[in-house]
């Protein structure tokens, strides 16, 4: 549809309707000074400030491989130093680690398990990267009964835009629609 911006879609476009790529960016607090944290030639997403002060961000890592999975969690300082992956670079469910944030007074981290082709919505997740950064060993699905969208199954409902206040106690958006 060209009366939508050409960021509808996190993937997509052609030469008439070129897609912006989104990478991290850092500026001053009056909104100049801008400049990138990364060289990345994808996209990032999501940024949020881990309890040790780095950044964490979902980075779509799709770079000579298949590009519908693999939206995984990444970390870097502030100033755009050491970015290493966090949780996800080969883990094909969830398919995409969205809106991560670090839980208070923990090591762990809160995300969506959500779906490439779709909103940011999905299962809840907590992550524990002492115990891995692949595979379903360092997660603890937190609504279950929501599947990781897209690589298990749809359902009509999905939890979105989460924000921990303890390992066990969490804000959240739900919908029964997606």
């Amino acid at each position: 549809d060209s009366t939508l911006p050409d960021s509808y879609v996190r993937c997509g476009g052609d030469n008439r309707r070129p897609c912006a790529i989104y990478t991290l960016h850092a500026l001053d607090v009056d909104g100049g000074n801008l400049r990138p944290l990364s060289a990345f030639e994808s996209f990032e997403y999501d940024p949020s400030i881990a309890n040790d002060g780095r950044v964490l961000y979902t980075r779509w890592d799709y770079i000579d491989r298949f590009n519908g999975h693999f939206y995984s969690l990444w970390s870097t300082n502030p100033d755009g130093t050491n970015p290493q992956l966090v949780y996800g670079n080969y883990t094909t469910r969830p398919q995409a680690v969205m809106e991560a944030r670090s839980v208070p007074g923990s090591h762990k981290i809160l995300f969506t398990g959500a779906a490439h082709h779709s909103v940011t919505g999905g299962s809840l997740v907590l992550l524990d990267p002492a115990r891995g950064n692949e595979g379903p060993e360092p997660i603890t699905r937190l609504t279950p009964e929501v599947p990781f969208p897209e690589t298990e199954t749809w359902k009509d409902m999905y939890y979105t835009s989460p924000y921990p206040l303890a390992e066990e106690y969490f804000l959240t958006a739900w919908s029964h629609r997606r």
